[in-house]
């Protein structure tokens, strides 16, 4: 920290001003945010990367992301990992994010994990409700003439 006194040039010698600058010293940026999170297929998911460090540190995403998913620094150390992944995504993303400020920088490798959207058909499949108004022997369709 620096103190500065300013004086004036008068016979009294009138202090005029007292000045209290300086600035702090960067510090190093830290990713402190879990480093995996699990989104499911056709389901939208959100993750916040977090960091500290001064000045603020700003944020970048490399590897491949599953379609439908995106990442976006938010200017204020904190990154946004959001979307719905595609059917069809692999199972397992690696990919690191990274924050940088003027003292250095910090890479944080990362596991984006998709669970896939389980769907049942054929004999196993589960109803929710049954249709209890349907009659007829499952063959196909039950066709009235409206002769007896």
């Amino acid at each position: 920290m620096t103190i500065t006194i300013a004086t004036n040039s008068g016979p009294n010698g009138v202090v005029a001003g007292i000045f209290f600058g300086g600035s702090s010293s960067p510090t190093a940026p830290a990713i402190t945010s879990l480093n995996n999170t699990a989104f499911t297929v056709g389901a939208p998911g959100t993750f916040t990367v977090t960091t500290t460090g001064s000045p603020i540190p700003s944020l970048s995403e490399s590897g491949t992301l599953p379609t439908g998913v995106s990442f976006v620094d938010n200017g204020n150390g904190t990154g946004t990992l959001t979307g719905t992944p595609a059917g069809g995504s692999n199972p397992t993303y690696n990919i690191s994010f990274k924050a940088t400020n003027s003292a250095s920088n910090q890479t944080q490798s990362f596991t984006l994990t998709v669970i896939p959207l389980v769907v049942s058909a054929g004999p196993s499949a589960a109803f929710v409700s049954a249709d209890t108004n349907t009659e007829g022997t499952g063959s196909g369709p039950t066709v009235s003439t409206g002769m007896m």
